[in-house]
């Protein structure tokens, strides 16, 4: 929807995110898995 020119607003709401705490967390997010992945596993 974004790459379509739609508001971010909109994109929420369809999703059914209407919380502001949601809408930040997904908007915060930042993938780390693959540098973690660098790391061997502690166990």
């Amino acid at each position: 929807m974004l790459e379509k020119g739609e508001p971010s607003d909109k994109a929420f709401n369809e999703l059914g995110i209407k919380r502001f705490c949601c809408r930040r967390m997904i908007v915060a997010h930042v993938d780390l898995i693959d540098d973690l992945l660098k790391f061997p596993r502690l166990q």
